[in-house]
C-alpha cells in the first residue's frame, strides 16, 4: 500500500478519496446546495441545464456524487412532461434503484 492511500490510519482506496479526506479537494457540497436551491424557485429545465453546465465546464471534482445527491431534484418534472406529451395523465415511469445505478454506468464517461 501506498503511503499516501493513507490518512489519520485509514487506508483508502484511491489517491483521490485520501485528498478528499485530507481536505485538499473540494467536496462539491456548494454545487449541491446550489442545485437544491435552484430546485425551489426554478423550472426542472434550468435546474438540469444548470447540472449541465457544472459538468462541461468540468467545476465538479465528483460529478458522479454530485448527481446522486441530486438526481431526484433533476428528474422532478420528467412524469409530468411526459404525461403532457402521451397525453396520458395514468402514464407511469417505473424507477428502481438499480436501473438508476446503471443509468450512471450507461453514463460514467460523462461523469467521471
Amino acid at each position: 500500500m501506498l503511503k499516501s492511500k493513507t490518512y489519520d490510519g485509514v487506508v483508502y482506496k484511491t489517491f483521490k478519496e485520501a485528498c478528499f479526506a485530507r481536505g485538499i479537494l473540494d467536496d462539491d457540497q456548494v454545487f449541491i446546495d446550489g442545485l437544491v436551491e435552484a430546485s425551489q424557485c426554478c423550472f426542472g429545465d434550468y435546474v438540469r441545464n444548470f447540472f449541465a453546465m457544472l459538468l462541461l465546464s468540468d467545476s465538479l471534482s465528483r460529478p458522479a456524487h454530485v448527481w446522486s445527491q441530486t438526481w431526484h431534484i433533476l428528474a422532478e418534472d420528467i412524469l409530468k412532461k411526459k404525461r403532457d406529451v402521451f397525453k396520458n395523465q395514468g402514464f407511469y415511469i417505473f424507477y428502481h434503484p438499480c436501473f438508476v445505478t446503471y443509468r450512471v454506468l450507461l453514463f460514467s464517461r460523462y461523469l467521471f
